[in-house]
């Protein structure tokens, strides 16, 4: 290949990644009663804090236990909901509601993946960050 066409092919990357950096901010603030929002239990795993682009954002595994199968799902919590989380730890029950939704990135060798995230609206009941 040319060098410009594999300049213009790297240009292009990083435009596509800035793009898909707009699309992977939290979905906005809607009614419950316009989506299906879902109810989901279990345990807490890889409980994570950190801030994106000046926003608190929570990552965790939540393990729902299926017999005597688990199966994890990936969440996220932006925000002032990200704070109410801010003290769960690794093995902790929890409830949350939410939306599940495709998270679309490029990975380092420049392939796009997709991946559902659980994003939590509400935290259902006590988190030690509200109990305390």
């Amino acid at each position: 290949m040319e060098a410009t066409t594999l300049e213009r092919i790297k240009t292009l990357l990083v435009e596509l990644r800035g793009a898909i950096d707009e699309l992977d901010e939290p979905l906005p603030q809607v009614k419950a009663e316009s989506v299906d929002e879902t109810k989901l239990t279990g345990i807490v795993g890889r409980p994570e804090m950190k801030v994106v682009k000046g926003r608190k954002l929570f990552t965790a595994g939540l393990g729902i236990q299926e017999g005597k199968f688990t199966t994890w799902l990936s969440l996220e919590a932006w925000g002032e909901v990200a704070e109410q989380a801010q003290e769960l730890q690794r093995g902790d029950n929890v409830t949350v509601k939410g939306l599940e939704r495709l998270k679309t990135y490029v990975n380092g060798d420049g392939v796009m993946k997709s991946s559902k995230v659980f994003t939590v609206r509400e935290f259902v009941g006590e988190t030690p960050a509200t109990s305390a």
